[in-house]
């Protein structure tokens, strides 16, 4: 995602772990809580074309299209999403069948996104596992 408006910081923090899984957080501060907003607004609006873009991705790469993009929590300025497919490598993804969680939340002029990468795994968050995460976030912000 590509961030216009007043971007004050970005951090990230990257973690690792066993067989591949990954997660990279980002926390960004803006300028006001208005510009904020409208950047969680545009990753939200990002999320909602998430699977057709895997998709056509996955065309692309000769792939079969079949990612699935769900909005598994939804909270006043926070949710998470899963996207299950067979990820095509890129520098961003691994190849092959995986999940992708993301999970957005936005509180004052900061904003916080947690990308979460699954290899060989198809499964999604659970409501309450992303509630609490969110949670997490938007206190640490």
């Amino acid at each position: 995602m590509t961030w216009t408006n007043d971007l004050v910081q970005q951090t990230q923090q990257v973690y690792t772990g066993s067989e591949g899984v990954s997660a990279v957080q980002t926390v960004l501060a803006f300028g006001s809580a208005s510009e904020a907003h409208a950047a969680y607004r545009d990753a939200m609006a990002a999320m909602g074309g998430c699977q057709a873009a895997s998709r056509q991705m996955q065309r692309h790469q000769g792939k079969p299209p079949d990612a699935v993009v769900t909005m598994d929590a939804d909270f006043t300025a926070s949710s998470a999403w899963t996207r299950v497919w067979t990820g095509v490598p890129t520098f961003l993804t691994t190849g092959g069948p995986q999940t992708d969680i993301e999970l957005f939340a936005q509180s004052g002029a900061s904003m916080s996104f947690l990308d979460c990468k699954l290899p060989y795994k198809t499964v999604p968050i659970s409501k309450s596992a992303a509630a609490a995460v969110l949670q997490a976030m938007s206190s640490g912000l």
